[in-house]
């Protein structure tokens, strides 16, 4: 049996052995409890719990699945079916509580706020469950711990004073949200990991290539659905003994609960970016006939350049839709490499902000035995789609990218790098930011009125982070005499923004000559940054400073034509 095959069973024997370890649990609690509630409550409780069921076993079964499919059941995605259903069942345990605190005997206040501020508090949590704020808290678990700490130790308090048909329904609530408590937090995989889970210092992990630890999410989501659902019976509880037979408006407001719920989430529209979702380069890209791209994600290695793309389409019309990826020099503004493909749906899935189905989409360009090495590179992103034997270019409405054309979409840069060359160890100067002047070919004769040519060789050995201009300086401080050309060391084919580490790479400058120079000139060189024109520091071979940040690089005498 091959390792797959091996990992496979291992994940069928986990899902199928937390799916019967849950519902044998649930069912008996649902056994021992429901016929403690109220008709309307008993109804509430078993629609519940029947939905969670249904939705687990989904999940189980399309776990294989690709695509929207298993997007829709998978228990830890969020925005889906059972994210928001977790959200709706922990809303009905805070409505509920609110309604039991509503409808208590005003003599028992403690009873009446204590299950107002449970009730608030759960609201809160189910509209974090959807909009996942508690992440962008550190160390969330161990307030969340305390607050559960508070909950439960003020249920134990007033659970010793309150009559025996509404005392347990304290302790159901503990045990509740101690059982989701466990699963969110305790069966979170990162908290198994070996190497950096909390358990790794008591030897007690989960290695990543372990199947268990690859599905331990589904045993994390059916202990937080079991607890909440626990929490909800107990809720239920409460309202049953305090108002047995509620009125029928009070019977509808239940009813009611998750629907104005689940409204109020789509009101809300707290999905994040997918650039949050999935760590990709956001973009914010739409094309006048509906399509929009939300982010991409670029990998490279020494054959082949693989993207990811997130691409939403018209009306959720993917027939015939395509994209493609085109490498175009910046210099000459030539395509080098280009691939198109046709969008596949059964690829992974997502929902955007504004409901919008994302597909990720991948397309390849091959690099092997690529000839523009150090080259500057723009990744051009182009989409179609095919109207009969016509290929239609959607044009582009907006864009957060610049746009080559109307319907070419800039989304980065690049450069190939060339084999490392032997480096030199006595460089002519080190400049501060790790560029390196290696060395500079001078004529020792140049006519007044021709073209001076000059060879500058370059190494890195830090990679470029902004653009650079390269000054030439030749003249004579006595006379003022001077001849001033700029230009980007590489020339455009390779801006400094682009240079690596480990560049090695040379440029010939043709530098016209003013007709009325006449003798020996001295030749100064250096860099200053585009934007501020400020110089930038430099070292000799020996780490002496240069003056004014201007290399001195030699001499050249210019002769007259006569």
């Amino acid at each position: 049996m091959q390792i797959s095959e091996v990992d496979a069973a291992s994940a069928s024997v986990v899902h199928i052995s937390v799916f019967l370890a849950y519902l044998i649990t649930s069912l008996i609690t649902y056994w021992k409890l429901i016929p403690r509630l109220s008709v309307d409550a008993k109804r509430l409780a078993t629609i519940l719990l029947a939905t969670q069921i249904v939705a687990i076993a989904l999940s189980i079964l399309t776990r294989h699945a690709s695509g929207s499919a298993q997007w829709v059941w998978r228990l830890n995605t969020e925005w889906n079916i059972p994210s928001t259903l977790a959200s709706i069942q922990l809303s009905l345990v805070g409505g509920a509580a609110l309604l039991a605190a509503w409808l208590a005997d005003k003599r028992s206040v403690w009873l009446r706020m204590y299950l107002a501020a449970v009730g608030l508090l759960i609201l809160f949590l189910a509209y974090d469950e959807y909009i996942k704020f508690h992440e962008s808290i550190r160390n969330w678990p161990m307030y969340y711990a305390v607050i559960g700490a508070v909950v439960a130790l003020a249920s134990l308090a007033l659970a010793k004073h309150s009559r025996p048909r509404i005392r347990i329904w304290f302790l159901v609530l503990i045990i509740g949200l101690s059982i989701a408590a466990i699963g969110a937090v305790l069966f979170e995989r990162v908290f198994w990991e070996c190497g950096i889970g909390i358990y790794s210092n008591f030897g007690i992990c989960i290695e990543r290539n372990s199947p268990l630890f690859k599905h331990i999410y589904v045993l994390e989501e059916s202990l937080e659905f079991l607890g909440v659902w626990m929490a909800l019976v107990a809720a239920l509880g409460f309202f049953s003994a305090i108002s047995p037979a509620p009125a029928r408006r009070i019977q509808w407001t239940l009813y009611t609960l998750p629907l104005l719920w689940l409204l109020l989430l789509f009101q809300s529209n707290s999905i994040e970016t997918i650039a949050r979702q999935s760590t990709a380069n956001g973009t914010a890209v739409e094309f006048e006939s509906g399509e929009y791209l939300h982010g991409y994600l670029m990998n490279r290695s020494d054959n082949a350049i693989r993207f990811h793309l997130y691409i939403s389409p018209s009306a959720w019309d993917f027939k015939g839709l395509g994209y493609s990826i085109h490498l175009v020099d910046q210099a000459s503004l030539a395509s080098v490499a280009s691939n198109n493909r046709v969008t596949n749906t059964n690829l992974e899935f997502r929902i955007s902000p504004g409901y919008m189905p994302v597909h990720r989409q991948w397309i390849e360009v091959d690099t092997f035995d690529f000839p523009p090495h150090n080259r500057a590179l723009w990744v051009v992103f182009t989409l179609w789609r095919k109207e009969g034997e016509e290929i239609v270019y959607r044009k582009v409405r907006s864009s957060d990218r610049r746009l080559l054309s109307d319907t070419q979409v800039i989304l980065d840069e690049l450069v190939l790098p060339a084999s490392s060359t032997t480096e030199s160890t006595d460089p002519i100067a080190v400049f501060d930011n790790g560029f390196i002047l290696q060395d500079v070919k001078i004529p020792e004769h140049v006519m007044a009125g021709s073209t001076l040519e000059l060879g500058f060789a370059w190494r890195a050995s830090a990679a470029g982070q902004e653009d650079y201009i390269q000054f030439l300086h030749v003249g004579r401080e006595e006379s003022g005499e001077w001849l001033v050309h700029d230009q980007q060391p590489l020339g455009a084919r390779l801006p400094t923004r682009l240079w690596y580490d480990g560049l090695s790479d040379s440029e010939v400058w043709q530098v016209p000559v003013p007709t009325d120079f006449h003798g020996e000139y001295a030749v100064f060189s250096g860099l200053y940054m585009k934007s501020d024109k400020v110089r930038l520091n430099a070292r000799q071979s020996d780490g002496s400073p240069v003056l004014n940040a201007r290399v001195l690089l030699g001499s050249i005498d210019v002769q007259n034509a006569d």
